[in-house]
């Protein structure tokens, strides 16, 4: 009876950890970055979601979801409002250059956004700093002292939960630059969105090697690339992400490696934001003279920011006036 009890506690262990993992894996914290930033992401099953334009267009999931509630005068109303401000040098059209800056930074501040929501969840005693037994317990549902106990009994079901709370803490601490053993809110954005610091950048190709590369030969192949992809995936789904990982090898030796790695790994936000720019130019320039003008924007007002019309079913409060 107590193996067996002892089994129940770590089976339940072992859930809540992994259930805490996925909530991580989907951009909480310690995750990897979303992946809305990609263009490659705004297809699934041969559908667009627009849900991707109108958070690089608002810069804000808060403000996306509140533009869906609007009635689709008032959206257009809000986005002519949108217009000079990412008209740069107003002239009254949208250089595609213009369009990639304006994108860029609202990756940017999507990044922030969540960095900071999910700071304030961490903290848990509000002093303005994660300290690891916060971040331990919030997400992992675990204390220092539990950890304790549960690798005195060196069950074999408690190396993998050791193996993801291991991984998190070095990342943890490559986070802590001034090494005082909290994460500041500038610090703690780094621990959420490594791919814009590039002090993080060797870990998260550390950690990424150390779970895919399963033949440990320092490099990742289309199988090992494939890994996360289930096991009900059909064909178009497996093509979709060999053509992928096609993109990525640059170079065309079935591997990926060093900068490979890299540009898989940790997403540009510039490269995103130009792609993204390049995808709204193309929706909206219907003279194909290169510019967005406001019409053509207004026209296509559904593509950048959405309404009612493009109903995701949520309910929040109108746009604040000072947009």
């Amino acid at each position: 009876m107590k193996n067996f009890l002892l089994c129940c506690v770590f089976a339940v262990s072992f859930f809540l950890v992994e259930s805490a993992k996925e909530k991580v894996a989907h951009g909480g914290a310690g995750g990897q970055p979303l992946k809305f930033k990609s263009y490659a992401e705004h297809f699934q099953n041969g559908a667009r979601n627009h849900h991707f334009d109108h958070l690089a267009i608002l810069g804000s999931k808060k403000v996306e979801e509140e533009f869906d509630e609007m009635e689709p005068e008032e959206a257009k109303t809000q986005l002519r409002k949108l217009i000079p401000k990412m008209d740069l040098n107003g002239d009254g059209n949208l250089q595609l250059e213009e369009l990639q800056s304006w994108i860029f930074n609202s990756y940017k501040a999507i990044d922030k956004e969540e960095a900071n929501e999910e700071f304030k969840s961490v903290d848990l005693d509000g002093d303005e700093k994660i300290k690891w037994d916060e971040y331990l317990k919030k997400v992992f549902s675990y204390t220092t002292n539990d950890l304790d106990k549960l690798k005195e009994k060196n069950a074999e079901e408690w190396k993998e939960i050791e193996k993801m709370i291991s991984a998190d803490k070095e990342k943890f601490q490559q986070a802590d630059v001034n090494k005082d053993d909290v994460l500041d809110k500038e610090e703690f954005q780094a621990f959420v969105h490594p791919h814009d610091h590039e002090h993080m950048h060797e870990l998260e190709i550390k950690h990424a090697l150390a779970d895919r590369d399963k033949n440990k030969d320092g490099k990742i192949d289309l199988e090992e690339y494939k890994g996360d992809l289930p096991e009900h995936s059909d064909e178009t789904e497996k093509l979709a992400e060999e053509t992928k990982f096609k993109d990525y090898d640059k170079n065309n030796d079935g591997f990926l490696e060093k900068k490979e790695l890299i540009d898989w790994i940790l997403p540009n936000t510039m490269q995103n934001a130009k792609e993204e720019a390049h995808h709204l130019k193309d929706e909206a320039d219907d003279n194909k003279d290169n510019v967005l003008s406001e019409e053509e924007i207004l026209n296509h007002h559904e593509t950048f920011v959405g309404s009612q019309a493009t109903d995701y079913g949520r309910h929040l409060h109108l746009i604040k006036d000072e947009l």
